[in-house]
């Protein structure tokens, strides 16, 4: 973690007053190198204050660094300075605002409500956010935001926030997310299943023979 203001607490990211201003952020490793073509990340987020954010949120991102300054490849959501969330990539050094692809959703958020947010990269040359209202991730809020981002965005094995660090320190988010959840190489997320057994089934442990 670098700065302060952000940081994973209770099993939740959290940012506590996070200032624009400095370097404040928050990343760790995925474990895996994400696929170029297609993959699905979904988390809840919740903001309870802010006065004129302009915050990464979550980004999946090749090196890991002041996102004002740093060369990386990113894909991620910002939260903006117009209360909304944004797709938004970033290939070099400068702020994502001044490159890449952005789009808003259609209305802005607001605070205390739960936000279940899917960013999704659907081929190597464009990316998807949408929200929704509930946990199951339905009630969709607006209309898909489907962006094009540049093909070499490549190399994503970490997760990272970051905020505007030349921006003014009274630009502030008080938020949390959670419930953070990947799924690498896929175009939908896959539906859980379960084997059709008759009731009574018993199991029993070969090795041990023990039921």
């Amino acid at each position: 973690d670098t700065g302060s203001g952000v940081s994973i607490t209770g099993g939740a990211l959290t940012w506590s007053s996070c200032a624009m201003g400095a370097d404040n952020r928050v990343s760790r490793s995925i474990g895996t190198t994400l696929d170029a073509d297609d993959w699905i990340m979904r988390f809840k987020f919740n903001v309870s204050g802010w006065n004129i954010p302009n915050q990464w949120v979550l980004g999946c991102v090749n090196t890991i660094g002041n996102p004002d300054a740093t060369t990386q490849d990113m894909i991620g959501v910002v939260v903006s300075e117009d209360y909304k969330l944004r797709l938004a990539t970033k290939t070099d050094s400068g702020a994502y605002y001044n490159q890449g692809a952005t789009g808003d959703v259609t209305s802005a958020i607001s605070t205390d409500t739960d936000y279940y947010v899917e960013l999704a990269r659907t081929s190597p040359t464009n990316a998807r956010l949408r929200y929704y209202a509930n946990a199951d991730f339905t009630g969709q809020i607006g209309s898909d935001v489907d962006v094009t981002i540049t093909s070499g965005i490549s190399g994503l094995a970490n997760l990272q926030t970051g905020v505007q660090s030349g921006g003014s320190a009274s630009r502030t988010l008080t938020a949390t997310l959670n419930n953070l959840q990947i799924w690498d190489s896929v175009t939908s997320v896959p539906s859980l299943s379960y084997p059709d057994l008759p009731n009574g089934t018993i199991f029993n442990e070969t090795d041990t023979y023990k039921y």
